[in-house]
């Protein structure tokens, strides 16, 4: 599989931005879905997930700045300068917009470098891989116990053998009590985890795997706007892991995924965690954290 890249964009609010609901990538992916149409670019193609730093409903000010992560296939690396160039003049589609929104900067997420994407992005930002977070990894294989914040809402689908062909979609995704009624919950987030690229290799499912410890997860609601009501509700909160980490390789996918979201909407900012144990190791930010 290609190689994938962290495009970090800064804007500055040109006017108050009043009505955000609590998670509102599904705002950012609208406004470059437009884009994207203007320059005849398919969004799908080249973003596999955005992830904006902050959320909640406080008003983002006139003067203000706030960024946006951009998860990037190389196509979609290589197309961010056209990209960039059409969210300067996207306007009138909603609260994020060029008319509410200016580009400011681009930096590379993985190292946090500012770039110009014009000149030739492809040669400067760093593609993420497992070596870009082997301190990580090194750290979670030692933890008798690990905990997974999931800091914006989890869409994940219910296991094969758990779910029904013939029930609505919304009983098909893993509910809140899933995580911890479940021992093999943790495994089934590890396979779950894609977009890996060459160190996609896969998770065996016979070895002793840390179980559910503690749970305080609950089902969060929300809509795509106030105009389309699309439900993009899942799950937040944190499960803690008990039991010891013996694969570096699960533990590699486990880290790994904190940055590469999962399940379903991930170009609305959904599926994304964090593994608060990890922050002395980490050395790329990880928005929301």
């Amino acid at each position: 599989m290609e190689n994938i890249y962290f495009a970090d964009l800064l804007f500055e609010a040109l006017t108050p931005i009043k009505s955000l609901p609590e998670y509102h990538g599904a705002r950012f992916s609208a406004y470059l879905r437009f884009a994207c149409r203007t320059v005849d670019v398919s969004f799908n193609e080249c973003c596999i997930a955005l992830q904006p730093f902050r959320k909640g409903k406080k008003i983002i000010l006139e003067g203000q700045y706030v960024t946006l992560r951009l998860i990037l296939t190389a196509e979609g690396i290589h197309k961010l300068s056209c990209i960039c160039s059409a969210l300067a003049v996207t306007s009138g589609k909603g609260e994020f917009s060029s008319e509410t929104l200016r580009l400011c900067a681009v930096y590379d997420g993985v190292s946090g470098r500012e770039i110009d994407p014009r000149e030739g992005p492809e040669n400067s930002f760093i593609p993420f891989t497992a070596e870009s977070v082997e301190d990580e990894i090194q750290a979670l294989l030692c933890y008798q116990y690990f905990t997974l914040n999931f800091i914006s809402p989890l869409r994940l689908l219910l296991p094969a053998g758990k779910k029904l062909k013939t029930a609505p979609k919304i009983d098909k995704l893993c509910k809140e009590d899933f995580f911890a009624a479940d021992d093999a919950s943790l495994m089934h987030i590890i396979s779950s985890i894609k977009d890996l690229g060459e160190f996609d290799r896969e998770a065996s499912i016979g070895m002793a795997i840390p179980v559910p410890w503690s749970c305080e997860t609950e089902w969060t609601e929300f809509k795509y706007s106030k105009d389309r009501q699309i439900h993009l509700d899942g799950v937040t909160g944190t499960v803690t892991f008990k039991g010891k980490l013996n694969s570096a390789c699960l533990a590699q996918r486990l880290v790994m995924g904190q940055y590469l979201g999962l399940g379903q909407d991930r170009r609305f900012g959904n599926g994304f965690y964090v593994i608060p144990e990890l922050n002395p190791a980490r050395q790329i930010r990880i928005p929301n954290a």
